[in-house]
């Protein structure tokens, strides 16, 4: 089809494309000619002006020249000593001359009669004096000069003048008759170029239309011969070089429109959608096996029948108005039905139909039962996150790049005590803004700039500003929850904020810090007093009573160091030195303490380290010590002599610690601890001093960046610490 296509293209465009060239090639003809015979028309006008100006000067030097011949004829006086009238002519002939040579000096074949008219206009001037002197002198003084003398050589040259002009007065005067009988007025040579280039120049173009227009009917009428014949399978009638090969295009074409025919049955016998070909009354005229078999159904049984009839009678009718809305707006619908398929299933299918240029309609349905399933599942997801939303105990807020409030779940209100339209449109910081103190607006606003730009989430501590005036102690949670494929413009980002309530937080550290300070330094001195009488008392009698005693009254003492100690973490009056040291020093610290404490000096440690060329950034001393509190709830947890393990996997980006032993369960309380981020223990003696040194250990490491994890595996039991290298 392509080939033929190409073919009668190129023969119509090679037939346009010569009368063009046709046209633009007597256009330029036209145009030369034109101008040819406008330079010709100017050139005839410049001589036949110059002729005229040429037999002008000559008339009025030859009209001077019989003037003074006559005047020296006559020798006619007016008074005795006038002068005589033919000298004063031939002395304006020189004028007259000039006039003449002006005119004649593009002319240069006229230079030599021009040289002699100049010669015996000098002489004859000279001889006009002589003549009138002795003429003078005759009549005045009597004296017999040779008067007839001059007057005859006078004669000879004018004579000669009058030759030499006559010539070119011959001359000038044929010129201007050929000029005046051979050509007509400018305005009439303009008019008669004009008229015969046009006449030509749109015969010829007439005819060049007349001859193109022939080859295209003779074209055309050549091919329709010839599709005929190929459909009669005849003969095909030769036109040129190009439809010799008709045959073979026609051949390309029914070929193309069969494989066009087996692409579009390929395409509907493996189509995933439902299409069929209705009337405008909804009755199926056609439809393929394979979309008959998507409903359940024999292609028989579906044509002839309404395909309302396939859905259920509820959306019948709709269907029904959504074909007649069709055909009256002479396009698209598309619709939703419910339909009930061959094996009594109901299905979901949306259908798209469009009419089509021969009054059918064109009919596509998609299966879209688990699309809908998945939306009703959304829609119960999103109430269910709605409800778990508003019953959180936290207060959520939705944030606008801008930082305002566009959401708050119900705890939130209850929290702030405002209504909703209150705190919508409201900015974050307005919440934590206190009157004539610096307040945390300025910090919530370079948090949450650094909070969009560097990090995800960002916690603080604030007060929270409720509608009644009262401050109540949270700690705020910012986080990154939306980019909108702009990431390095923060007004792209969106933010969410959730606000807990840490009021009863902040009483229970109000009343830790209250009970340290309670059993400071006053309290320990009296206590390790009484626990070294205790102990010299013992070793003196050999009494277990007493025994008992300074064992018990040492795990207090120990139990309220380990709590100022972690009053001083937890307040930040101990500082960390971060030196940097190989694992050989923290091994050999680690060691030391172990075998300082009376509950882990006599355990069996087995220590794998990692290569001794690894530098270590930390506090050896408070990483040690908390290794150790770590050891002593593990110890604690434990019965009889199990093997202790310390085991480092030094990692690009951290360095991970293993503290575990065999035979070990770690209680509910210490894994309770670990899993919700804070301490919380009975007061049992064993059980206190476990948590102390759960707490203490983690204030150790959360100052130098480290999370604690409980680790198990088939064997062993224990803490898994995870150390950022610096």
């Amino acid at each position: 089809m392509s080939d033929l296509g190409r073919a009668l293209k190129s023969g119509v465009a090679r037939n346009a494309m010569l009368l063009g060239v046709l046209i633009f090639a007597s256009n330029v003809v036209f145009f030369g000619a034109l101008l040819s015979s406008f330079s010709k028309l100017e050139e005839s006008l410049r001589q036949e002006q110059e002729a005229r100006q040429v037999v002008s000067c000559l008339a009025q030097f030859s009209s001077a020249m019989q003037v003074a011949t006559f005047a020296l004829i006559d020798r006619t006086r007016t008074a005795k000593n006038s002068e005589n009238r033919y000298a004063a002519i031939f002395l304006r002939l020189p004028v007259y001359f000039a006039e003449l040579k002006h005119s004649l000096r593009e002319r240069p074949e006229h230079e030599l009669q021009l040289s002699a008219l100049s010669l015996a206009l000098d002489e004859a001037i000279d001889l006009v004096h002589q003549v009138d002197v002795s003429y003078w002198m005759q009549y005045n003084f009597g004296l017999k000069v040779r008067h007839m003398h001059y007057c005859a050589d006078l004669v000879k040259v004018t004579n000669k003048i009058s030759d030499l002009l006559s010539r070119l007065d011959d001359n000038y005067r044929g010129l201007e008759a050929t000029a005046d009988s051979g050509s007509l007025s400018p305005a009439g040579a303009v008019s008669k170029i004009l008229l015969l280039a046009l006449v030509s120049n749109t015969a010829f173009t007439i005819l060049s239309f007349l001859f193109v227009i022939f080859l295209i009917l003779r074209r055309i009428k050549t091919i329709s011969l010839n599709a005929i014949n190929n459909g009669l399978d005849k003969p095909l009638i030769p036109y040129m070089h190009e439809l010799s090969d008709i045959e073979s295009y026609f051949r390309d074409l029914s070929m193309h429109l069969s494989s066009l025919k087996s692409r579009e049955a390929l395409v509907l016998e493996h189509a995933a959608d439902f299409i069929c070909l209705l009337d405008q009354k909804g009755i199926v005229l056609s439809v393929s096996e394979s979309s008959a078999q998507l409903l359940g159904y024999h292609a028989a049984d579906l044509v002839g029948r309404r395909l309302n009839s396939l859905v259920e009678p509820c959306d019948a009718e709709a269907l029904l108005l959504a074909l007649k809305s069709l055909s009256a707006a002479n396009g698209a619908t598309s619709f939703e039905s419910r339909v009930r398929l061959g094996a009594g299933e109901r299905r979901d299918f949306a259908f798209r139909a469009k009419l089509s240029s021969d009054k059918t309609i064109v009919c596509v349905a998609h299966d879209v039962t688990e699309k809908n399933k998945l939306n009703t599942k959304i829609r119960e997801s999103e109430e269910r996150f709605r409800i778990i939303l508003n019953n959180l105990p936290l207060m959520v807020v939705g944030l606008s790049p801008s930082g305002q409030i566009t959401s708050v779940n119900d705890y939130g209100l209850a929290l702030s005590l405002y209504s909703e339209r209150e705190l919508l449109g409201l900015s974050l910081e307005q919440l934590f803004s206190t009157p004539g103190e610096v307040t945390g607006s300025s910090a919530l606003a370079g948090a949450d700039q650094q909070g969009s730009r560097k990090i995800e989430t960002l916690q603080l501590s604030q007060r929270l500003l409720r509608k009644d005036g009262s401050y109540l102690p949270v700690e705020l949670v910012l986080s990154n929850y939306a980019e909108d494929g702009h990431s390095e413009r923060r007004s792209y980002k969106k933010s969410i904020a959730f606000v807990r309530d840490v009021s009863v937080r902040e009483q229970i550290e109000i009343a830790k810090r209250d009970f340290v300070n309670m059993i400071g330094h006053d309290l320990r001195s009296p206590l390790m007093s009484l626990s070294a009488t205790l102990s010299y008392i013992s070793k003196a009698t050999n009494m277990a009573s007493v025994a008992e005693a300074e064992c018990v009254f040492y795990n207090l003492v120990a139990l309220t160091t380990d709590f100022l100690n972690l009053g001083k973490l937890e307040a930040g009056e101990e500082e960390l030195d971060i030196t940097q040291s190989s694992f050989a020093s923290l091994i050999n610290c680690l060691r030391q303490m172990i075998s300082a404490s009376d509950q882990t000096k006599e355990l069996t440690l087995s220590v794998k380290q990692p290569p001794n060329d690894f530098i270590l950034s930390a506090d050896l001393d408070c990483l040690a010590k908390a290794m150790t509190h770590l050891l002593r709830i593990l110890v604690s947890a434990s019965s009889g002599q199990p093997e202790y393990v310390i085991d480092f996997h030094h990692e690009p980006e951290q360095l991970e610690i293993l503290i575990a032993c065999s035979g070990l369960s770690l209680p509910a309380s210490i894994l309770g601890s670990l899993q919700q981020g804070y301490v919380a223990f009975s007061q049992a003696s064993g059980d206190l001093r476990s948590g102390l040194s759960l707490g203490l250990a983690i204030s150790i490491l959360t100052k130098h960046g480290a999370s604690l994890k409980p680790y198990q595996n088939s064997k062993q039991q224990g803490f898994q610490i995870l150390l950022p290298l610096i």
